[in-house]
């Protein structure tokens, strides 16, 4: 029988809480972009600054940033909308560290491909039921 594939907000979760305990040290903010609103609404966060295709994550550490984009595993190209594909595109030309990922591996590997300090092993001992990393794996 095959695994359920997990929502979006607990693949999110798991990658929060294990690059919170891998990359020392960091910020990992997560960037609210999602849901649907009313016009009054929609109106309201536009003035805040909130903007299409924003990425979901922005992982922050000395000397370096990064912008995650988080889909379920085995997403498709379909997955990401025309307004992501435009920002994380604009930002890569601009040199700005973007990327998507889908698993806490991939989240891991794109941190050090950008020079974050990952660690080779993290204390995942403290990660609970509801950060999802069952689905995922230790790191």
């Amino acid at each position: 029988m095959k695994a359920p594939v997990p929502l979006e907000i607990a693949v999110q979760a798991s990658i929060i809480a294990a690059v919170r305990r891998a990359v020392l040290p960091c910020d990992v903010l997560a960037i609210p972009n999602a849901g649907k609103r009313g016009r009054g609404a929609q109106a309201s966060v536009k003035r805040e600054g909130i903007m299409r295709g924003s990425p979901d994550l922005a992982v922050v550490w000395p000397g370096g940033v990064g912008f995650l984009e988080i889909k379920r595993p085995g997403y498709t190209d379909s997955a990401v909308s025309p307004e992501q594909r435009a920002l994380l595109a604009r930002w890569a030309d601009w040199g700005i560290n973007v990327g998507i990922a889908s698993s806490i591996d991939e989240a891991l590997d794109l941190l050090r491909s950008w020079g974050a300090p990952v660690m080779a092993q993290a204390d995942t001992s403290r990660l609970g039921r509801g950060d999802a990393v069952a689905i995922f794996g230790a790191l």
